[in-house]
């Protein structure tokens, strides 16, 4: 791979990576107020963990979702 590639999928992949933990920092803060207001708990006691999975490691239906 050429450098000028390189370099553009880098920013691409800086661009995505940059939205997906947008996306993240959005949804453990969601689930963070949900559950201490649900509880009733201080929200620095809630624990949020965010397990990913590759779709070819996880199925559902007797099926991996790499195939549906």
């Amino acid at each position: 791979m050429n450098a000028e590639k390189w370099i553009k999928n880098r920013k691409l992949y800086e661009r995505q990576y940059d939205f997906i933990c947008s996306q993240k920092r959005e949804l453990v803060s969601a689930v963070t107020k949900a559950v201490a207001e649900t509880i009733d708990v201080d929200s620095g006691s809630v624990w949020v963990h965010l397990d990913e999975f590759d779709p070819y490691n996880f199925a559902t239906g007797g099926l991996l979702l790499s195939d549906k």
